[in-house]
């Protein structure tokens, strides 16, 4: 396993027919956007992509969004 375990264990999961979902609670009104922070830690974007093409449910909710990056569901309120 990487140092990124939880993407590991839920990429297995969902090799194994189960439904697997990470979601993202952005806790601030000025927030318009969601995306990892490739700029801080390149690897953590790498890998979180890695899970979601692998078929792990990306999903984020703020106040104010108007984009996310590609791969995550625009399924709650506040994602476009």
């Amino acid at each position: 396993m990487s140092e990124f375990r939880q993407h590991d264990r839920l990429q297995h999961l969902v090799e194994k027919g189960e439904r697997c979902v990470m979601f993202f609670l952005i806790q601030r009104t000025d927030a318009e956007a969601f995306a990892p922070a490739d700029h801080i830690d390149p690897a953590y974007g790498r890998e979180l992509r890695k899970a979601a093409d692998k078929g792990v449910e990306l999903l984020a909710s703020g106040y104010n969004f108007k984009y996310c990056f590609p791969g995550f569901a625009a399924r709650l309120r506040g994602i476009r």
